[in-house]
């Protein structure tokens, strides 16, 4: 079970349960995937002076810890939209 040590709303739950379903993570890896997400997403609440997490905390985390290159096109993708992301989506799913 995940140990939060904030407040979480429902929409940023979900946000963390898709991107550790999501992530190209060994299953033996995962448990501590989602708790350096998790920590990564508190820490952006708390710099915003926030007692709960918001999806946006948990988008801003998970690209905290995304190395620099790959945080430059998910950002760039964010920019221009849905189709965009889904473009960068289906690059990352055929580079595995």
């Amino acid at each position: 079970m995940p140990k939060f040590t904030l407040a979480w709303d429902a929409a940023a739950q979900q946000s963390i349960e898709q991107a550790v379903a999501k992530a190209p993570v060994p299953r033996l890896l995962r448990g501590r995937v989602t708790q350096e997400l998790i920590a990564a997403a508190e820490d952006k609440a708390r710099e915003a002076g926030r007692d709960t997490v918001t999806a946006e905390d948990v988008v801003e985390g998970l690209l905290a810890k995304m190395p620099a290159g790959l945080r430059d096109k998910v950002a760039n993708a964010m920019q221009q939209g849905p189709e965009a992301l889904k473009n960068l989506e289906d690059e990352l799913t055929n580079q595995k």
